[in-house]
């Protein structure tokens, strides 16, 4: 699975090797219903297309520095140890 490949990269980077370009973060917050189109356009507005900028500007560069970057979202339910599927 990439997704783990690229938390595993970045937590040996930073962690275990203290790479400078190595980074890793977890953000737990609280969204309103109503804002989770906002939270969808923050990637599909700002996000995606600064990464396409920046993949650009790096395109032939011998010094560019090949980088994975995960983007993951879910809703957390902290009363139920995170699990957010609902029994039928």
């Amino acid at each position: 699975n990439h997704l783990l490949q690229v938390v595993g990269a970045a937590v040996g980077g930073r962690f275990f090797r203290d790479d400078p370009n190595s980074f890793a973060r977890s953000v737990s917050l609280r969204v309103a219903p109503e804002a989770l189109d906002e939270l969808r356009s923050l990637y599909q507005d700002v996000i995606w297309p600064r990464l396409a900028e920046l993949e650009e500007n790096a395109t032939g560069r011998s010094d560019a520095i090949a980088m994975d970057l995960s983007i993951c979202w879910a809703p957390y339910d902290p009363s139920n140890g995170g699990d957010t599927r609902h029994e039928t």
